[in-house]
């Protein structure tokens, strides 16, 4: 009898397991959903551009106002709660934009988007550490692999409807089924009973470590590079190339193909290397990429050198998250929406910077920035991997 009870746990923790890379893929699916839509948002909502990017701000601000919240109440009441209620609120979000014609009310939904993006981001990381003990950088590169599933799949599904000529509310009301397919899929899974702490769930004393300040150094640095990259690549070459929008798409789409790749390679040797050596590993060689990539003067090397960085950053998030729910298995949902708060920072600074760098010089120059950006995060990767030593 023993063996079967053994195989029924394992099928179910393999459920649960898939719709939790769901639930991030859902993610991807929401965070993609604004670049092909503004337009027709524009025209429908009777707004203008720079109103229409605040939905993209009133999301944002929803989910860095809520990420260390959602942290602690994912440690207290569990990770199913939240991670049910994070989805819920994605697909209300969309639902919500594409139904209405309102603009504050469709704020308010980008908002409820971004709570739920906090919400999802928190539970879904501890949850899949606590099903994975043995192997969770593992898992974590492979959960937010599908997160760029979602950003790759979520423009191609846009595009399709909209080359035919489908209403774009079809294309947010589509995810938004999709969202709650993934919310009812999420109801009948069994999660693992968290382990109770004696100390209050606000308690942050432990988190101000020097091993935790080198961690959210990492994620700061990514994410600010990161972003900086998705925001201004097309830009930066329009003025380098002269093939501009071929080589700007390609770039782009390269970033993010690697990023997404990176994550799923990743996983099958982070654990055989140590979490603390993957991450000084990949700095160094995002290092050379972004040299390639920012210092080429060929078009095929710079898009080449800009899906390597996106290759080599696709695994720093998702082991530094396992770094540090290691560290405080007693509370993994609120370690991890203390360091996804460093990563949005990280996103609302660092590409902000780049261009008022380029107001004042060019953005040839401003984007080179970037390089010393990479350099410092080797500088904290090697502390980090010493302090393992």
């Amino acid at each position: 009898m023993q063996p079967s009870i053994k195989t029924k746990q394992s099928k179910k923790i393999d459920l649960t397991t898939v719709s939790i890379w769901a639930s991030f893929m859902l993610i991807g699916l929401a965070f993609t959903v604004y670049g092909p839509t503004i337009t027709y948002l524009v025209a429908d909502y009777q707004i203008s551009l720079g109103q229409a990017g605040l939905f993209i701000s009133f999301m944002a601000m929803g989910r860095m106002l809520s990420v260390i919240i959602s942290g602690v109440l994912t440690d207290v009441f569990g990770r199913k709660p939240l991670l049910i209620m994070g989805t819920f609120f994605l697909t209300l979000g969309l639902a919500g934009i594409g139904s209405l014609s309102w603009f504050t009310g469709g704020l308010i939904f980008a908002g409820l988007a971004g709570i739920g993006h906090a919400m999802v981001d928190t539970s879904a990381s501890a949850a899949i550490t606590e099903l994975n003990p043995e192997n969770v950088s593992k898992y974590m590169n492979i959960s937010h692999m599908f997160f760029g599933i979602g950003c790759l799949i979520g423009p191609l599904i846009a595009g399709t409807l909209l080359t035919f000529n489908i209403n774009w509310r079809i294309i947010y009301i589509l995810k938004a089924i999709i969202g709650l397919s993934i919310t009812l899929l999420l109801a009948f899974q069994q999660f693992p009973q968290i382990e109770k702490s004696n100390n209050s769930p606000f308690n942050f004393k432990g988190m101000l470590s020097f091993s935790v300040l080198l961690l959210a150094g990492v994620i700061f640095l990514y994410s600010g590079v990161g972003h900086s990259l998705n925001t201004w690549i097309h830009r930066y070459i329009e003025e380098i190339s002269g093939l501009a929008v071929f080589f700007a798409a390609s770039s782009l789409a390269f970033y993010n193909f690697g990023l997404t790749s990176g994550r799923f390679v990743c996983s099958f040797f982070t654990e055989k290397l140590g979490y603390k050596k993957t991450i000084l590993i990949l700095s160094c060689l995002s290092f050379c990429a972004i040299l390639l990539a920012l210092l080429s003067r060929t078009d095929f090397l710079v898009v080449l050198g800009f899906g390597l960085t996106g290759f080599f950053f696709g695994g720093l998030f998702p082991t530094t998250i396992a770094i540090a729910c290691n560290l405080f298995p007693e509370q993994r949902g609120t370690i991890t929406g203390v360091l996804i708060t460093l990563a949005a920072l990280g996103s609302m600074t660092i590409p902000v910077s780049i261009g008022y760098l380029a107001e004042f010089y060019t953005l040839l120059f401003s984007f080179r920035i970037l390089i010393i950006y990479v350099a410092a995060l080797i500088v904290i990767s090697l502390l980090l991997y010493r302090q393992e030593q």
